[in-house]
């Protein structure tokens, strides 16, 4: 019967794990009972055993080249394929020839398969199914013909009874009271997700329900929530085995999602790196100190918030590190409150999508100085072209370059003993700053 929770499925997990210390002689005992089990089985002979074998191919394929690995060095050499003698290679690494025991398995690239890979554990990507056990099922399918309900009859609660059938389409009816279970992700759920929950919430079908297409699809490694419709999703953050998906709403492609944000931006002290990262709601808790400008110990998924560059429920943001600041201003704003730090801090962030007016300037944000126009205590955060020292210098040198629009110059003891002047190839929303002076191109 299929597993319904998540829950129950963590704890097999954790029961295995803390189980197989102690069972690592009978593991072994029937991995080889299963090996010579399998040796008397034929199944590459039945007359579905072919197909069956070219469908566990085809989504073992699909689901090693959509699994994104923690481990970077299984990614960089992606497309992974099965070639003709059934070894899955990569872009890197290639076999030229037979392996050594192919002609024992009679030249046949199923037998070698069915040989090799029917119990090898921990077979990347994780949740692919064995395949002795893929292809006995599908043999049992196909012998039976007893599989799906009858387009047009009620949709099931779930669709792990379809788990691992890559593309396989099932058309089903939703009625209201069906709308009722459990949903995590969005556009793409995870199959054990309620189907008439995620059709109301997919726009599948309206609140009266409807017939619905439901189809099967490779595994994410998360899962987005929102709400839609009227109905709320839950995000899962982790890998979960087989999804599914509706056909008349999308292609099946859950919208992208940037990995979840640091802590803390202080990894990133004295760089100019920008990340694009994902807030969560429940990371949007912490301390924070500032104001559009942070110092870089301060939560960033609360400063999001703080700074509106990501909503209550959770957002993709871009984070920037910035230069430290001689003191930070605190404030409320969107439902957070920053404190005040009233000195320098040797490190800082900001999110330019929102400094920089996308899609609004601040409020009570400066306004820029006019063209030509020097004024104190404003800053033009990001944009830079590069770097020179004193005011008025870079002024006369911002007028000179055909690309600079705007320039800050940062007062010295701040970026170091003497001052730094910034030309910027964009006129950014300013900031108050009270360690610069900036002025616009232009103006004489």
């Amino acid at each position: 019967m299929p597993v319904t929770s998540k829950v129950r499925e963590q704890v097999e997990r954790f029961v295995g794990a803390a189980l197989s210390t102690t069972v690592t002689a009978v593991t072994l005992l029937l991995v080889l009972s299963a090996s010579a089990k399998a040796q008397e089985e034929r199944p590459w002979e039945h007359p579905a055993g072919p197909a069956c074998f070219e469908e566990w191919i085809a989504l073992a394929t699909t689901m090693a080249n959509s699994y994104v690995s923690p481990d970077d060095s299984y990614n960089r050499v992606k497309p992974y394929r099965y070639n003709e003698y059934g070894i899955r290679v990569h872009q890197v690494s290639r076999s030229v020839g037979p392996p050594d025991d192919w002609a024992k398995c009679g030249g046949n690239k199923h037998w070698w398969m069915w040989t090799h890979y029917g119990y090898v554990p921990g077979f990347e990507p994780p949740g692919l199914p064995q395949l002795q056990q893929y292809v006995r099922e599908c043999i049992r399918r196909a012998e039976t013909g007893v599989d799906e309900p009858a387009s047009g009859a009620a949709c099931p609660l779930n669709f792990q009874a379809y788990r691992y059938r890559l593309g396989f389409r099932l058309s089903c009816r939703c009625s209201p009271s069906a709308m009722a279970g459990r949903v995590w992700g969005t556009l793409v759920y995870t199959d054990d997700s309620s189907i008439c929950t995620a059709a109301r919430h997919a726009g599948a079908c309206g609140p009266e329900g409807g017939l619905v297409d439901v189809e099967g699809r490779a595994p994410l490694s998360s899962y987005v929530g929102s709400t839609r419709n009227g109905i709320t999703s839950s995000p899962y953050n982790a890998a979960w085995p087989w999804a599914f998906f509706f056909p008349s709403v999308g292609s099946g492609e859950e919208p992208a999602r940037a990995p979840q944000c640091p802590g803390n931006f202080m990894q990133y002290r004295g760089t100019n790196t920008t990340l694009r990262c994902y807030c969560p709601a429940e990371a949007m808790t912490g301390r924070v100190w500032g104001t559009y400008i942070y110092t870089d110990d301060s939560s960033v998924c609360a400063a999001a918030r703080h700074a509106g560059a990501a909503p209550a429920g959770g957002a993709t943001v871009r984070v920037q590190a910035r230069e430290p600041q001689p003191s930070y201003a605190g404030s409320t704003q969107n439902g957070v409150t920053s404190s005040p730090y009233n000195t320098l801090f040797p490190g800082s962030f900001w999110f330019p999508d929102v400094a920089a007016g996308e899609p609004g300037a601040p409020a009570g944000a400066p306004t820029p100085p006019t063209p030509g126009e020097m004024r104190d205590g404003i800053d033009f955060p990001g944009g830079d072209l590069y770097r020179v020292t004193g005011p008025e210098l870079c002024k006369r040198l911002c007028d000179l370059e055909p690309q600079c629009r705007a320039w800050t110059y940062v007062k010295p003891g701040v970026q170091g003993p003497q001052g730094v002047c910034w030309l910027k190839r964009s006129v950014s929303q300013p900031v108050q700053n009270p360690s610069c002076i900036s002025g616009v191109k232009g103006g004489g």
